[in-house]
């Protein structure tokens, strides 16, 4: 808006010192500086800064296996949909009663990090990127150390609108 502004005031002492000339007539510079204030009074529309949620396909279906402290791992399958409703599959390998589904709606921080509600007082957090997401801590800090990429979920299926 400040550029606008500027080039706007620029424009008119422009047309004053022309107009103080004698080249052009005062209705003409009166005219122009009608429209150069119309100029000035334009509300200019910024783009939006781009970030996973606007420009990235997050929509789809997300594998991978976690570490476990009680076994081999825990695969899990993230579905996100355009809907902002989510299903999260967790299978405990060797585990006899390991399979866990939750479903729910999710939003996003930031517009890179998706926050699935599991229930009210439970988050789960994972950061969106470029064909994966990368589970995060309830601080919503990614895992350090040798096992910082066990937590990445890799996307099999992209969901097109």
């Amino acid at each position: 808006m400040k550029k606008v502004f500027t080039g706007a005031l620029s424009f008119i002492l422009a047309l004053s010192f022309f107009a103080c000339s004698g080249n052009k007539s005062t209705n003409t510079t009166q005219n122009d500086t009608i429209a150069a204030t119309e100029i000035v009074t334009e509300e200019v529309a910024l783009p939006t800064q781009d970030n996973s949620e606007t420009s990235l396909d997050w929509a789809g279906v997300y594998e991978g296996t976690i570490p476990a402290a009680s076994g081999p791992g825990i695969k899990m399958t993230l579905t996100l949909n355009f809907d902002r409703t989510f299903k999260l599959v967790s299978d405990y390998i060797d585990e006899k009663e390991g399979l866990f589904t939750e479903e729910g709606k999710f939003t996003f921080i930031n517009g890179s990090i998706v926050n699935l509600s599991i229930s009210k007082d439970e988050n789960k957090y994972f950061k969106v990127g470029e064909g994966r997401v990368i589970m995060l801590d309830s601080d919503m800090k990614p895992a350090e150390g040798a096992l910082a990429n066990e937590y990445i979920l890799t996307q099999k299926e992209v969901f097109k609108k």
